[in-house]
């Protein structure tokens, strides 16, 4: 009976912060003056931060500048200014062939397909024949299969009932 009431005794203890929570969101806790001061302190700290945050920048640039900026992105980082003209011929040179090679040349000068191998041709040959001529067969199956069988066939096609 001991082992029970030292377990029930600490699972009070331990119960004991939770209930008093729970009883002060129920009700509404009553802060003593040091809580009071300290909660309202905090809320100045937070204000001051909050102002600090949203409040202009003395290192902003002026309204002109920044707009210029956004129309022309190119002049704020491009690092081509610092090249010298041979380095910047050089580069547009090498723009140019990697633009032909890999855009120009591939789009609108396509090399003739290379002519299939013998055997392939053979093959492809052959698998055209033999679908002509299945669908020869299908064509005197379906001639000569009477009219009557046919319409027995097609007759759940032809009344469709609601789906139309």
């Amino acid at each position: 009976m001991s082992k029970i009431k030292t377990i029930l005794e600490e699972a009070g203890e331990q119960l004991k912060p939770v209930l008093k929570d729970a009883k002060n969101q129920v009700v509404g806790e009553r802060k003593t003056p040091e809580q009071q001061k300290f909660e309202e302190e905090r809320k100045k700290q937070t204000a001051e931060a909050v102002k600090q945050m949203y409040a202009p920048s003395s290192d902003e640039k002026k309204p002109e500048e920044a707009s210029v900026d956004a129309r022309n992105p190119q002049t704020v980082l491009n690092p081509e200014d610092n090249l010298k003209p041979e380095e910047k011929q050089k580069l547009e040179q090498l723009k140019q062939q990697l633009h032909q090679e890999t855009y120009y040349d591939p789009t609108f000068n396509r090399k003739p397909q290379e002519e299939e191998h013998q055997a392939e041709k053979v093959e492809r040959e052959k698998e055209e024949e033999n679908m002509e001529l299945m669908q020869k067969e299908e064509k005197k199956k379906k001639k000569s299969e009477s009219i009557a069988v046919q319409r027995e066939q097609n007759k759940a096609e032809q009344f469709r009932g609601a789906s139309g």
